[in-house]
């Protein structure tokens, strides 16, 4: 980026130069500097948009990483865990259908047959009917 931003303080500088000059040619020149400016500004823009959000995924992903690792083994002790951080949102399709989304929780429709990874199956007891859940987990990027 370094490169890039002497680019733009060179074509800053030599618009200053210019800047009081109102003759055709130097007016066309000034017109000219300026899209340049505006492009390798947009250039700059896009490039550090990028490196920000490639840190905000390794962090994202750093974070996935550390809850897995500190979710115990014993299902009495998951209440206790951060599960939370891990699943972006849950969606109870019907009493038999369970899904978790990591990633962005923001879709268009959620989909009542979806592909899931990482699937189970849980067996739970409410008063004395025993039920059935199957549970997965969508990635949405």
């Amino acid at each position: 980026m370094i490169p890039r931003d002497k680019q733009i303080s060179e074509l800053r500088d030599e618009y200053s130069k210019i800047e009081h000059l109102f003759d055709d040619f130097y007016i066309d020149m000034k017109k000219g500097l300026v899209d340049k400016i505006g492009e390798l500004t947009k250039k700059k823009v896009c490039l550090q948009n990028e490196s920000i959000t490639a840190g905000s995924i390794d962090m994202k992903v750093a974070n996935i990483i550390k809850t897995l690792k500190n979710i115990p083994n014993d299902i009495n002790d998951f209440k206790e865990s951060n599960f939370r951080e891990l699943f972006s949102k849950a969606i109870i399709v019907n009493k038999k259908l369970v899904y978790f989304i990591i990633g962005n929780p923001e879709m268009d429709k959620y989909p009542l047959k979806p592909n899931l990874r990482f699937k189970g199956n849980t067996r739970y007891t409410i008063r004395i009917t025993e039920f059935n859940t199957n549970f997965g987990i969508i990635i949405n990027r």
